[in-house]
C-alpha cells in the first residue's frame, strides 16, 4: 500500500495533466467543505445576526426620522450642528401574545435597562401594532390594538380625514376606525395611516387597509372596519418608540390644566 501511494504521487506530480485534475478535485473538495461549515456556523449564530439587523433597523429607522424633521423645518436653515429628533427606535422581541381575549396584551424582551418606558409605541416594519402599559428591568407589557383601551388617532391616507382607532372584539384582523365626518367617501383597499393627533406613534405611519364601512345614523358619524397590516398572530420582531420631547410636553399640558 505504501509502495501503491508513491507511486500514485509520483505519477501525479509527474504529469501535468494528471496533477491538474487532482488538484482541482481537492480545491472543489476543500470549498464545498468551506461551504458547509459557513452555513452551519451561520445557523447557530442566527439569532446574533437577526439580533444585530434589528439594531442596525432601529438606528436607521432613528435616522430616517431626523432627516424628516429636517426637511420640515427647511434643510440647511436650521444653524443647529445637531438636529433635533423626535422619535427613537428600540429593537424587540414579543416573547408572548394573546389575540382571543377581550383586552389583549404582549410581552416583549426589552426593559427599563434597554430605554423602554411606559407610553412607548410598538411598531412593525409594517405597521403599528400596540402601546406599552407596564414595564420591569428586563420585560415590558404592551396592550395591543385589540384592547378595548387602545384608542389611536388615524386618518385615511387619501382625504386626509381622522377618527379613532378601536376594537370592540370579534376577529383578531379587524379593528374600526369611528367618528369620521358622514360625508366622507372611502373605497375597500383605502390605506389608513396614523393622524398627526397622536404623539405616541409618528405621522403618517402605516395602519392598515379599509375593508368595509357603513353609517351610524344615530350618532350621524361613519365607522369604517379596517384590517391591520399587523398579523397578531404571527408577530416577532417589533420596535418600541419614543417620543422624545414626552416628558416635556406632558408637563406643559399639566400646567395648562392646572391654570383652568
Amino acid at each position: 500500500m505504501l509502495l501503491t501511494g508513491i507511486s500514485l504521487w509520483l505519477f501525479v506530480v509527474q504529469n501535468r495533466f494528471q496533477r491538474v485534475v487532482v488538484f482541482e478535485w481537492i480545491r472543489n473538495a476543500e470549498n464545498a467543505l468551506a461551504l458547509r461549515l459557513a452555513n452551519l456556523r451561520s445557523y447557530f449564530y442566527l439569532k446574533q445576526h437577526n439580533q444585530a439587523l434589528a439594531e442596525e433597523n432601529a438606528r436607521l429607522r432613528s435616522l430616517l426620522l431626523a432627516d424628516r424633521y429636517r426637511l420640515y423645518h427647511g434643510g440647511y436653515h436650521v444653524v443647529d450642528t445637531q438636529y433635533l429628533l423626535l422619535y427613537k427606535y428600540y429593537p424587540a422581541q414579543v416573547i408572548n401574545i394573546t389575540t382571543h381575549r377581550q383586552n389583549n396584551y404582549m410581552t416583549l424582551n426589552a426593559g427599563s435597562e434597554q430605554g423602554v418606558k411606559p407610553d412607548m409605541g410598538v411598531v412593525t416594519g409594517g405597521g403599528i401594532a400596540g402601546i406599552v402599559k407596564m414595564v420591569s428591568p428586563h420585560y415590558s407589557v404592551a396592550l395591543t390594538l385589540l384592547h378595548s383601551k387602545a384608542r389611536i388617532p388615524a386618518r385615511l391616507k387619501r382625504s386626509n380625514h381622522f377618527g379613532t382607532l378601536e376594537w370592540r372584539g370579534g376577529a383578531a384582523d379587524r379593528v374600526l376606525l369611528n367618528f369620521l365626518p358622514s360625508h366622507v367617501e372611502y373605497k375597500a383597499g383605502d390605506t389608513v395611516v396614523v393622524s398627526n393627533l397622536s404623539t405616541v406613534f409618528p405621522h403618517g405611519y402605516p395602519v392598515g387597509r379599509v375593508i368595509t364601512g357603513r353609517q351610524n345614523p344615530e350618532e350621524g358619524y361613519l365607522s369604517l372596519e379596517v384590517q391591520p397590516f399587523v398579523d397578531f398572530h404571527s408577530v416577532r420582531h417589533v420596535y418600541l418608540v419614543e417620543f422624545v420631547h414626552r416628558q416635556e410636553l406632558d408637563s406643559l399640558e399639566k400646567k395648562a390644566s392646572a391654570d383652568e
